[in-house]
């Protein structure tokens, strides 16, 4: 795994609360983007121009938008097949969810260092493995 896909997948992990708000604002800038109005309605039935049609298929076609929507329902599966283990679930509450230090961590679950290290590795590569299985990576 490369360093790139291993920060990708913590960044998502990290960001997967927010997500749904992400997606959002991104669809929201793509609207925002697009002035449709009466006179590029008119002007696209003669030519191409900021029409709504124009601008769903904008929505459609963004692939930013598309990859944090694929992001949003894969990690969504895959974190409740992981978290069906007790110890690797709390860890990815603590870790990613409640953003707790390895000190914090470790004072709530007795959970050492190495153990929190060899969880984290085991949680990313998980994701990974399923994620180029899945065609998202």
């Amino acid at each position: 795994m490369e360093n790139n896909e291993y920060k990708k997948i913590r960044y998502y992990l990290y960001n997967y609360n927010k997500l749904p708000q992400k997606i959002a604002e991104r669809e929201e800038d793509i609207i925002d983007g697009t002035n449709v109005g009466h006179n590029s309605w008119i002007k696209g039935i003669n030519c191409e121009s900021n029409s709504l049609e124009n601008q769903a298929i904008r929505l459609m076609e963004d692939k930013k938008l598309i990859e944090l929507k694929r992001w949003q329902v894969f990690l969504k599966r895959e974190l409740v097949f992981l978290c069906q283990n007790f110890f690797v679930g709390n860890y990815i509450k603590l870790k990613y969810f409640e953003k707790k230090t390895e000190d914090e961590i470790k004072k709530m679950s007795k959970m050492s260092f190495k153990k929190q290290k060899q969880l984290d590795e085991l949680v990313v590569r998980s994701i990974y493995k399923k994620a180029k299985n899945s065609k998202i990576m």
